[in-house]
């Protein structure tokens, strides 16, 4: 566990323990990072033609921005990967960023197969309508 009450992935807590990254990141103001909602600041333009729209040889590279936004997503993919234990770290090997890496981790953890839908549509067809007024 985590000096934060945060039980690291294993696995098996792959529920549980994405709320608690969520909300850690959250906290930590890095959960934009995971989301896409900080955006990559080499990616923004500058001006624009006379139709609107921003030419290829208009794009700012702000040194300052670009290392404030790496050094924010490369926080917030150490949260994530020092909250994993070392067994599911190969998940997250190749991912880059912050959002790749939560992006993997889904991906692995959330598949949703036939399988996994017939289970479920066995439980909706289980459950019984209740009129409690």
């Amino acid at each position: 566990m985590d000096r934060i009450g945060v039980v690291k992935l294993n696995g098996t807590n792959y529920c549980s323990w994405k709320r608690k990254v969520e909300f850690l990141l959250i906290r930590d103001d890095l959960w934009r990072y995971v989301v896409g909602t900080k955006p990559v600041p080499w990616r923004a333009a500058v001006g624009s033609g006379s139709d609107g729209a921003a030419g290829a040889d208009q794009v700012v590279l702000n040194a300052a921005e670009i290392e404030a936004w790496d050094i924010g997503d490369q926080k917030a993919r150490a949260t994530i990967g020092l909250l994993m234990e070392d067994t599911q770290l190969s998940l997250i090997k190749n991912a880059t960023t912050a959002k790749l890496c939560w992006n993997a981790l889904k991906d692995h953890f959330e598949t949703v197969t036939l399988t996994s839908k017939v289970v479920l549509l066995k439980r909706l067809c289980g459950m019984q309508y209740s009129d409690r007024s």
